[in-house]
């Protein structure tokens, strides 16, 4: 299984299976554009992260194959995990 990563101003968020990245860039570019805002994206546990994202964040985005997890399933609605999913 492929993993996206998305690399915020240091932090590091692993994103829930089946996000889409080109969408995701967008609204990256969107939030710059309008001068600042909160981008809203869902990481592996199926929770919900809400950064801002201004002219002055650096974001990155990386990709790496995993083993599948059949409960990444991106809905928030059944979260998973615990402290490990903030260990990166």
């Amino acid at each position: 299984m492929i993993r996206t990563n998305l690399k915020i101003d240091g932090d590091t968020y692993a994103l829930s299976q089946g996000t889409d990245v080109e969408e995701l860039k967008d609204q990256v570019r969107a939030c710059v554009a309008s001068g600042g805002d909160f981008l809203e994206f869902v990481v592996v546990g199926n929770r919900l992260v809400s950064v801002f994202v201004s002219r002055r964040t650096r974001v990155v985005v990386s990709i790496e194959t995993v083993r599948h997890d059949a409960r990444d399933t991106g809905d928030r609605e059944h979260p998973y995990g615990g402290f490990f999913d903030y260990e990166y």
